[in-house]
């Protein structure tokens, strides 16, 4: 019987430890049936976005060749030439009738604009000496006699006729420079000489008023110079010394512009004398470095062309220096031109087999729902304008937040947010791990991790990855961490 009894508890035990064996073991496999996650903790850091776009290689400048008679043309350089200031460019067979057309025209320029610049400068002359002889002693106001405007009548009209034809002029230069034919500062200089014109008309018009007004005064007070006590004397002279000097600042200005357009004439006339010399043959000399971009389809050597026909299109190289127009995202937002959160910027040429080479985005503006970047960049590469090139820009949030894996991100009808894992103590079989959802907010979204804020703050790991889909309220199993 006590035999039966040991036999029994064996067999007991041994059940009893079966059983424990085979609860463990199920567990065992019931947990490696469930999805395994790495988890991961937020870290302090930025975000960083990388954006891709192509464009064209171009000179930052370019300038369009028109023609300025009409005659028969001949090329000395082709497309893709490199070109050096002094090389001739092309030359231009005119009709001998048509140069002398032009050499009368600039002459007839020239007399009215020395005309137009005596007359100023002995106006200057005039009212210098004036101003210096003026005298508080000798200083009778001459408003008390009958007031003469003819001086300031006779400025207005001149000035009005000078400012219709510095219109006329700058109409021609803004279509000029449209072409291409003429740099900016030409037609820069145009609208400055009718402002400084303008400026003259209206500071005429305002000394007019004032004498008006300082005869109408003086005259009201004293029928006299002798009843003038002295303290309006000396206001009636000091006004007419202000009044002077007015005079001589505007006439200063408009001896420099006319200056400026006489020597503009000059030059004008001694290119058409040369011309006249070599028998109506126009030699074109390129002024700066760079290549020959363009030349219109169609028009070879040996062709008559009109007069201000465009002939050639140039790329003017400075220093090595191009640029790349291109188009992002709009979620690439703003970024500031001089550096800011820009991390880098880097151009490729793949034609040229040429990687990497260092670029600074020059402007940016928002253009057809995207963001325009003017990328301008340095390189010793022979480059012709029109390569393809692949801008690569890099840049970095300007905030420093808490940091996830964009993997770790989730998204529902509500909003973003992320699964923690959570765990359960079993007393038979230990830990138990739920995944927990928690709402966060995003500040800054980069390419592999974004910037997140969370409420209350987030204490528990994340789920980073998984192997398989999971949701809230899911049981997961620990498989590594980041």
């Amino acid at each position: 019987m006590t035999q039966s009894k040991k036999v029994i508890h064996k067999l007991t035990m041994l059940l009893v430890g079966l059983l424990l064996f085979l609860t463990f073991f199920s567990n065992t496999i019931f947990s490696l049936n469930l999805p395994g996650v790495v988890v991961g903790v937020p870290e302090r850091g930025v975000a960083t976005r990388t954006f891709r776009s192509d464009g064209i290689i171009d000179f930052p400048e370019s300038m369009g060749i028109h023609t300025d008679n009409t005659g028969r043309i001949n090329f000395a350089v082709g497309r893709g030439d490199i070109i050096s200031p002094g090389d001739v460019l092309f030359t231009l067979l005119v009709d001998t009738e048509q140069l002398l057309e032009r050499l009368s025209a600039e002459q007839g320029r020239l007399e009215r604009v020395l005309v137009n610049l005596a007359r100023a400068r002995s106006d200057l002359a005039f009212e210098e000496s004036r101003l210096a002889g003026m005298t508080l002693g000798d200083f009778r106001p001459t408003t008390t006699q009958p007031l003469d405007l003819s001086r300031f009548d006779n400025e207005s009209r001149r000035l009005e006729t000078e400012i219709e034809q510095a219109e006329d002029s700058l109409a021609t230069y803004q279509v000029l420079y449209d072409a291409g034919v003429i740099p900016q500062v030409t037609v820069a200089q145009a609208a400055d000489r009718i402002a400084a014109l303008r400026e003259s008309l209206q500071r005429n018009a305002e000394e007019r008023e004032r004498a008006i007004q300082e005869h109408e005064r003086v005259t009201g007070q004293a029928a006299d110079a002798d009843r003038l006590t002295r303290e309006q004397q000396q206001r009636a002279f000091v006004a007419e010394q202000q009044a002077t000097r007015h005079r001589i600042d505007g006439l200063n200005h408009t001896v420099r512009l006319l200056e400026m357009d006489e020597q503009d004439a000059l030059n004008a006339l001694d290119r058409l004398y040369t011309q006249a010399e070599e028998g109506g043959l126009i030699t074109v000399y390129a002024e700066y470095h760079g290549v020959v971009r363009e030349i219109p389809a169609g028009l070879e050597s040996g062709m008559n062309v009109e007069n201000n026909r465009l002939v050639m299109r140039l790329g003017l190289r400075q220093e090595n220096n191009y640029i790349v127009t291109v188009y992002f995202p709009d979620s690439m937002g703003r970024l500031p031109t001089g550096g800011g959160n820009v991390r880098t910027v880097r151009v490729d040429v793949p034609a040229l087999d040429e990687y990497g080479i260092r670029g600074n985005i020059y402007r940016m503006s928002a253009a057809y729902g995207r963001i325009r970047a003017e990328v301008h960049f340095s390189t010793n590469l022979r480059i012709t304008g029109g390569e393809r090139a692949t801008i690569i820009v890099e840049h970095i949030s300007s905030i420093s937040d808490d940091m996830l894996p964009n993997s770790a991100i989730r998204e529902d009808g509500v909003g973003y947010y992320v699964l923690v894992v959570e765990g359960e103590r079993n007393t038979l079989l230990g830990y138990s791990f739920y995944a927990r959802q928690h709402r966060i907010t995003i500040t800054d979204r980069g390419d592999r991790n974004s910037g997140v804020r969370a409420f209350p703050e987030i204490d528990l790991p994340v789920v980073v990855i998984s192997d398989r889909p999971i949701m809230p309220g899911n049981r997961v199993r620990l498989v590594g961490d980041q």
